[in-house]
């Protein structure tokens, strides 16, 4: 399948892509998926490293030109840093008000969460970063790694099993009144999923 068709076929949450392609131009395709796709992160990732190739590809809207070669490490701390400006740039689009979560609104411009009867949910960076990530794909499966890539945008101190360590204090600190209900769902396998409380709640009015 060609670059073109892989794209426009699914939502990436990073492309990371050639210049050389087999079967097209680099350039071209970042051309078309700006155009297209404006709030997908883009990283060229290529042997062609000379200054008028980087100032091209930047110009032409890739957020980032890594030259090969490269580190795995190096590349790991690139895609983080574009996703969190990715998220930024999402937080501050979604900045028009509160989001509904069952009993709770998350304000993600304020990073504040707020039960119905005005009382404020003590959360730390990572899990309000990590929640985040969640609502943005609300109802969908989110991989662990990207998870992972998300809350380690903001901090060095982490390992595999930070994701888990974080759902499950969110779980703790966000239950459906008195009944244990979670919020988020495990997707064996995958990683998490957010659910959608509101119904449940209405139902129990």
């Amino acid at each position: 399948m060609s670059a073109r068709l892989e794209i426009s076929s699914r939502e990436f949450d990073v492309v990371l892509m050639d210049v050389n392609l087999p079967d097209d131009d680099g350039f071209e395709v970042l051309r078309e998926v700006r155009a297209n796709y404006p709030a997908t992160p883009v990283i060229m990732v290529t042997s062609r490293s000379t200054e008028i190739d980087t100032v091209l590809g930047l110009e032409l809207g890739a957020d980032d030109y890594v030259a090969k070669p490269f580190s795995l490490p190096e590349l790991r701390a690139r895609v983080r840093t574009v996703l969190r400006r990715a998220t930024e740039k999402q937080n501050n689009s979604d900045s028009a008000g509160p989001v509904r979560l069952g009993k709770w609104l998350v304000d993600l411009t304020r990073r504040e969460i707020t039960e119905d009867d005005g009382n404020i949910v003590r959360v730390t960076r990572g899990e309000f970063d990590l929640l985040s990530a969640l609502l943005k794909y609300r109802g969908a499966p989110v991989s662990r790694d990207f998870l992972l890539d998300v809350v380690s945008a903001n901090s060095a101190d982490t390992s595999d099993r930070t994701v888990d360590t974080l759902i499950s204090r969110i779980r703790a600190k966000l239950r459906e009144n008195h009944n244990d209900t979670l919020i988020i769902e495990t997707v064996r396998g995958i990683g998490y999923r957010l659910i959608d409380v509101t119904r449940n709640q209405d139902k129990g009015h």
